[in-house]
């Protein structure tokens, strides 16, 4: 393949990407989440409210949220099933144990509403730490996306840099638990 080919096929390979693969809350039409990589490390039949951490574990984080309907942006989705995953405090993903550490699936309530307590996920590579989201609800296209943290010391790859603000999680800590609230807002099959 030649240069010129190559750039062709590039930016051409990008601007489908930045069209299709990624929305932005900027499109005053809708509030979809931004999109993301499903990743190399996502598992089938995680157990439903998997427990993620236990009461020894330290830097313990809460996230919470609510699901939305990314068409109205304010009509919250009752029964939308959120797998979540991220890897361990070393950087590892649990791809074989019985155990699914790390990972949990979730059905929101009839308020939209979801929640689960976790651990600050580690560095693996040149990714910052994030937590992968995969959610799906009958009517809606199943979205897939990642969450990032502010101030993440780490250098920020290719993925992460293409995410939006509203991606980038700003947490707080109260007691000896860190908090943030991550709302995802589905896009409705037309």
């Amino acid at each position: 393949m030649n240069r010129k080919t190559f750039l062709v096929q590039g930016i051409s390979s990008l601007t489908s990407l930045s069209v299709f693969g990624f929305s932005s809350k900027k499109d005053k039409s809708n509030c979809w989440t931004q999109t993301d990589d499903l990743g190399p490390f996502y598992r089938e039949n995680v157990p439903l409210n998997n427990p993620m951490v236990n009461d020894t574990n330290t830097s313990k984080l809460r996230i919470s949220g609510i699901v939305f309907d990314g068409e109205l942006c304010d009509k919250a989705l009752a029964k939308a099933t959120i797998d979540v995953w991220h890897a361990d405090q070393n950087g590892d993903y649990d791809n074989s144990s019985s155990k699914f550490a790390f990972r949990t699936k979730i059905v929101t309530n009839n308020s939209g509403e979801y929640g689960f307590k976790t651990l600050m996920p580690g560095h693996y590579g040149n990714r910052p730490r994030h937590i992968h989201f995969k959610v799906q609800l009958d009517g809606y296209y199943p979205l897939i996306t990642q969450l990032y943290f502010k101030h993440d010391e780490a250098n920020f790859d290719y993925l992460s840099k293409q995410a939006n603000v509203e991606r980038i999680l700003r947490i707080t800590k109260r007691g000896d638990v860190w908090e943030g609230t991550f709302n995802l807002y589905l896009r409705k099959y037309q």
